[in-house]
């Protein structure tokens, strides 16, 4: 595959153009070739002992070949070449020009302009591998939806540490638990829910673990945020069980 950008000759050998092009071509080389392999049968060569990670290994590539895409496209929508080309959307580019459906292309089309505006850590941890698309979805959606009451700027600063908490859970724990800790944090945007006794204590935040008989006594005051990150963790180890 050769791009009209690297068959023009525009740019130099380093330039991050021609760099792009070259690894993009590279890229559909080796994912057709593992298609044809997959076509031919050659997974049910694979031996046993290294099938699972080897298929785990082919999800986490695609996952951030999905980031890649997302964020590209954002880029793209944003630099008025379409428009030049004749598409009136990047919607309608996504379904005559990649195949996507319209609810395909509204999907990757929100999360790219989430992730441009509002999540620069959420985009970047996708990029490198260490969340998930999964995860993604539910740190911008479940981030949204929080601060959706808030005034603009009380929400920007909210949305900061926000994102920072839910990476967290999502970089220990999967999508399922990234939901439960957005609900939870969903509590921050309802101040008048709060006790005065609650908020007098919010700097004397501490857990209790107490032998009781056969059992555990457990007491505690958490801010909301912190809250959030252990009940997510107690989660994951019931989920275990």
């Amino acid at each position: 595959m050769s791009s009209s950008f690297s068959r023009s000759g525009s740019g130099s050998p380093g330039d991050p153009g021609v760099v792009m092009a070259g690894l993009v071509a590279q890229l559909g080389q080796v994912v057709g070739q593992l298609a044809e392999l997959t076509a031919e049968g050659a997974w049910s060569q694979v031996p046993s002992a290294a099938l699972s990670e080897l298929v785990a290994a082919v999800h986490v590539a695609l996952d951030r070949g999905e980031a890649l895409a997302t964020v590209a496209t954002g880029v793209l929508e944003g630099s008025g070449v379409l428009a030049v080309e004749g598409f009136v959307s990047a919607k309608r580019w996504l379904q005559s020009v990649c195949g996507h459906s319209a609810g395909q292309a509204g999907a990757v089309l929100g999360r790219a302009r989430d992730l441009r505006g509002d999540f620069p850590a959420t985009e970047q941890a996708w990029l490198g591998g260490s969340v998930s698309s999964g995860s993604v979805r539910e740190i911008t959606t479940g981030i949204n939806t929080a601060l959706a009451g808030m005034g603009s700027a009380e929400a920007a600063a909210n949305r900061v540490v926000a994102e920072g908490i839910l990476l967290q859970v999502a970089k220990a724990a999967g999508p399922a638990q990234v939901r439960r800790a957005a609900a939870r944090l969903r509590l921050c945007t309802d101040p008048d829910g709060a006790s005065a006794a609650a908020i007098a204590a919010a700097e004397d935040q501490f857990l209790r673990f107490t032998p009781v008989g056969a059992g555990v006594d457990v007491r505690g005051y958490l801010s909301v945020e912190n809250a959030a990150v252990i009940l997510t963790a107690f989660d994951h180890v019931v989920d275990r069980w």
